[in-house]
């Protein structure tokens, strides 16, 4: 296949071969009311740290085969010494209402007897309808401290359960 490529500036048709590529550096400044990214390396070895000061064998990133026999990615698995499970998903997009949903689904399928969604600022109604009917926690901080402690307190009062 040829890829001709028109150029509008000078009204003429060529060939990729023949083009020029220059760089252009994009940059964006941001004020303080924009909320800042959160470090998912740091975030993921706090979360890590809460579970296993809870006595949970923890793993990042690893692939759980649902009820469906569908595999799903789960950012963080801790698992206790009865073998109860908390799945810990972390939001590293900014499509909120795709992510969330798709992360809703992967509960529902592989079924943990604890899951939090860390990160997601902006849920439906109907999204938290569901999550709270399903017994799913959800965490909209973006501060990482914050998000340690309510952790610590989910996890505190699943203990409390036993």
């Amino acid at each position: 296949a040829t890829v001709n490529l028109h150029c509008n500036e000078f009204d003429h048709d060529f060939l990729t071969s023949q083009a020029d590529s220059i760089t252009i550096h994009n940059y964006s400044i941001c004020d303080d009311s924009q909320k800042t990214a959160v470090d998912t390396t740091e975030l993921h070895e706090e979360i890590s740290k809460v579970l296993a000061k809870y006595n949970h064998t923890v793993s990042e990133n690893c692939i759980v085969r649902g009820k469906s026999g569908i595999d799903h990615s789960v950012d963080i698995v801790g698992t206790d010494e009865n073998g109860r499970t908390v799945f810990v998903f972390v939001n590293d997009s900014d499509e909120n209402n795709q992510e969330i949903d798709s992360r809703l689904i992967q509960i529902l399928d592989t079924m943990p007897k604890t899951a939090i969604l860390v990160g997601f600022s902006s849920i439906s109604e109907k999204t938290k309808s569901i999550a709270s009917k399903y017994n799913i926690s959800i965490i909209s901080s973006q501060n990482i401290g914050e998000i340690s402690l309510e952790i610590k307190k989910i996890i505190a009062a699943k203990a409390a359960q036993k």
